[in-house]
């Protein structure tokens, strides 16, 4: 694996005065692959465009100037710079691209992806959209930002480019400012591709730099791209043992959902097993009170009967004879209730002995899962601490390689 390339430049309404510099039509029209637009490349094709296209982009930048004026009410020049454009660059060849595996492939859009994603967190709104091209010797994006006007409504290119930002803090009269404003530049666009390879570069496996911005032999360069491919294999294996820790806990979660819930069951079951029981009781004492009376009215007619009073009371006697029935119906009424009241009971008593028994199993499930992912927590927390302390050596051979050429210049 080779090193990142992101590189950033403005342009003005037209070319510079040698043509070196295309305008912000002319570069439009080659990202387009316009006729006789792109004499470089060798059998163009359209481009995949995201947002609004570089023509459109143009036209924007030409009527937001248009409408800008400086403090003391002066229009913004024919050569004022009215925006940016960048270049990011996959470091691998088209044709080897074509014919790579899946796992090159895949690569190459993790970069596409992670690239969208700076450009986006970078020039937030004011990036109006950007192109891929694949029909030249490398894969690449060309991107667009307009400028943001500032509360005055002047409309000035540093407002989106960090390293003109920078420069201009020191105004450029200032005794001295020439090498000041340099160096509060280059630092600035050091800090650009900086934050482009923590965001991009490291989690791809690129270098930050190549072999001679760091002056390596070809053996430290091949190791150094040793050093990297490692470091994001690291870091991807961490990622994927961080998406499984996650997947651990979201089953261990709905694990314990479900455990509480049959435990709630479980207690719903009990308490109407005991409801069901003091309906039992109830009626049981009903149905033995309604047969004793039922016994009492017995006895009464029986003795009735037996001191010879039968045939002056036989009116009474059948009222109490209809009493007797209607509390030997309501009885064998209440003792049918006592049966299916006890067999209800008998059923909830084994549901509740089931439900006993599904919640040892998800109670014993649920130590095997904590048990797990206490593991995989050891297990993560090792592992970020070995990427840290790569990264750790990653900053020191930055630092190192930094001091190097502050030294040698």
């Amino acid at each position: 694996m080779a090193y990142q390339f992101i590189h950033i430049e403005t342009y003005a309404k037209i070319s510079n005065k040698n043509n070196k510099k295309q305008s912000i039509f002319g570069i439009a029209k080659e990202a387009e692959r316009a006729p006789c637009s792109c004499s470089h490349v060798t059998n163009p094709q359209p481009p995949k465009t995201f947002g609004k296209s570089p023509s459109e982009i143009a036209k924007m930048a030409v009527e937001l100037a248009s409408k800008s004026t400086d403090p003391r009410g002066r229009k913004i020049r024919k050569d004022g710079q009215i925006l940016l454009a960048g270049v990011a660059s996959y470091p691998v060849r088209m044709e080897d691209l074509k014919n790579a595996d899946d796992e090159v492939k895949e690569h190459f859009s993790q970069w596409l992806r992670l690239t969208r994603e700076f450009l986006r967190g970078e020039y937030g709104a004011q990036l109006q959209g950007h192109v891929v091209h694949l029909d030249e010797e490398f894969p690449h994006v060309h991107f667009y930002v307009l400028p943001e006007p500032c509360e005055s409504g002047f409309l000035h290119i540093r407002s989106v480019h960090c390293g003109m930002a920078a420069r201009d803090t020191v105004h450029e009269k200032m005794e001295g400012a020439g090498k000041a404003r340099a160096r509060l530049y280059k630092a600035a666009m050091r800090s650009f591709q900086d934050r482009y390879y923590e965001h991009v570069g490291k989690p791809c496996g690129l270098a930050r730099t190549g072999p001679k911005r760091d002056r390596l032999t070809r053996k430290e360069w091949k190791q150094e791209q040793e050093r990297m491919k490692r470091i994001a294999l690291e870091l991807k294996e961490s990622n994927e043992r961080s998406d499984k820790f996650d997947e651990a806990q979201d089953l261990l979660d709905r694990k314990i959902d479900i455990l509480e819930n049959k435990k709630l069951e479980i207690k719903q079951a009990a308490a109407q097993a005991a409801e069901l029981e003091d309906k039992a009781i109830q009626a049981e004492k009903s149905a033995k009170h309604a047969q004793s009376l039922a016994i009492k009215e017995q006895k009464e007619a029986a003795n009735i009967k037996s001191e010879g009073f039968f045939s002056g009371f036989s009116s009474t006697i059948q009222f109490f004879k209809k009493k007797a029935a209607e509390f030997e119906s309501k009885y064998n009424k209440l003792k049918k209730r006592c049966i299916t009241l006890e067999s209800t009971i008998k059923e909830q008593s084994q549901k509740i002995r089931n439900l006993n028994s599904k919640l040892g199993r998800y109670e014993s499930e649920l130590r095997s899962f904590e048990l797990k992912n206490n593991d995989l927590t050891k297990l993560n927390s090792t592992q970020e601490r070995a990427i840290l302390r790569l990264r750790e050596q990653i900053s020191s051979k930055e630092y190192h390689s930094s001091s190097r050429s502050c030294l040698d210049a």
